[in-house]
């Protein structure tokens, strides 16, 4: 899906699995950044189609996936992403529907840089994170949004550290450090 200037074209769904989309098996994006990216495409249909309510779906992906209170804050640092993102560029972005079981399969080339640049962050991989980001900004204000992913990576890297550290009970006797 993307943002043409016709809404009829707007709302109607297609499938655009073309050669510019990727199998996401294809990646190495992990199964964080796999979750993200369903989150992210929440969002992008809420900023497309309002009445949909989709970022309520955004929340609620989130909080499924990230245990509280980090699904609404990881949500909320990928809403803070995207807004920067979006204010940058003078052209929309590509994306898939979040609801079609056919299209979350594959990952658009917006989609693919966006969430590349929170792998290339997470790997510590300054020159990869920014050549996305001056790619999806087109050059401008790049630095504010990749400040942006670095929070999101920041939270992500939190949440697994915390996620570690929680006890969990495999029955009521016994107590186990995950």
């Amino acid at each position: 899906m993307s943002s043409p200037s016709n809404p009829a074209i707007r709302l109607m769904h297609q499938h655009k699995i073309n050669d510019n989309c990727i199998h996401i098996d294809k990646t190495s994006f992990d199964e964080c950044e796999r979750q993200i990216l369903q989150i992210t495409r929440f969002f992008f249909l809420a900023f497309h189609h309002p009445e949909t309510h989709a970022w309520i779906s955004a929340y609620k992906t989130s909080e499924k996936n990230f245990n509280t209170p980090y699904g609404a804050t990881i949500a909320n640092a990928v809403q803070i992403a995207l807004n920067i993102l979006c204010g940058t560029r003078g052209a929309g972005l590509n994306y898939h529907d979040p609801k079609c079981e056919t299209c979350i399969k594959y990952i658009t080339l917006h989609e693919h840089c966006f969430i590349e640049t929170l792998y290339f962050i997470r790997k510590l991989n300054k020159f990869g994170a920014k050549e996305n980001a001056i790619i999806l900004c087109e050059g401008m204000a790049e630095n504010k949004f990749l400040d942006a992913m670095n929070k999101l990576a920041t939270i992500i890297e939190e949440y697994h550290t915390h996620k570690i550290k929680m006890p969990f009970y495999d029955n009521i006797n016994i107590k186990r450090m995950h």
